[in-house]
């Protein structure tokens, strides 16, 4: 889709070219948030980044767990989940309002913006000990920082903001590159599948 890490924006309109996102990676797969400003977008270095689309600019970054060759990317009609196939075969399916997955990236990328420890993100036992110049700020940043719970999964910050979940479920039907995913229109079922093989297709249910 893009090389050096460029994302080209181009107009339905006017057929022309109107910006560059910028990732970290090479760009290999896109998908658009139905019913938002966001566009998803899966780089060479397994990062997933969420933009919106009325600034340009990165909400959060995510890093797709042991994915080393993406392939493919997929969000559902409602926006409830998505998917990442690799060169593996591998599809890891994250699920947007279990564990607040979202609420972790953004609060990884607010720390790093503000340069906060990257650490409060994951743990943070006290409140932040504002100076005088950046108290605000610090009490915004620990606030959103602080909405985790210990029943879900606790996710690792990387570092410049990105931050790696566990997916909810990773599917290991196939067994080559995964080069289509969909999710039917009420999103209970994922349909993957693989060109490199014959019959490598598959249908997950995923509420079970």
């Amino acid at each position: 889709m893009g090389d050096q890490g460029y994302l080209p924006l181009m107009s339905l309109s006017s057929r022309q070219w109107v910006a560059n996102l910028k990732m970290s990676g090479s760009a290999r797969c896109a998908a658009f948030m139905p019913g938002t400003h966001e566009l998803m977008s899966l780089g060479s270095d397994g990062v997933v980044h969420s933009w919106d689309l009325r600034t340009r600019r990165c909400l959060w970054q995510l890093r797709d767990t042991a994915n080393v060759a993406p392939s493919a990317l997929a969000v559902s009609r409602d926006g409830r989940y998505w998917a990442t196939g690799s060169g593996s075969g591998v599809v890891n399916v994250y699920n947007v309002n279990s564990g607040q997955l979202v609420a972790d990236a953004t609060a990884a990328k607010l720390a790093a913006s503000l340069s906060l420890p990257e650490s409060l993100a994951v743990d943070r036992d006290e409140e932040d000990e504002a100076d005088d110049e950046q108290g605000g700020a610090l009490a915004a940043g620990g606030a959103l920082l602080q909405s985790q719970s210990a029943a879900r999964p606790r996710p690792t910050v990387l570092g410049g903001g990105i931050v790696q979940v566990p997916p909810q479920r990773e599917v290991l039907n196939l067994t080559t590159t995964v080069d289509s995913l969909t999710f039917s229109p009420d999103g209970q079922v994922m349909a993957m599948a693989s060109r490199m093989k014959r019959d490598a297709m598959r249908l997950v249910h995923l509420p079970s």
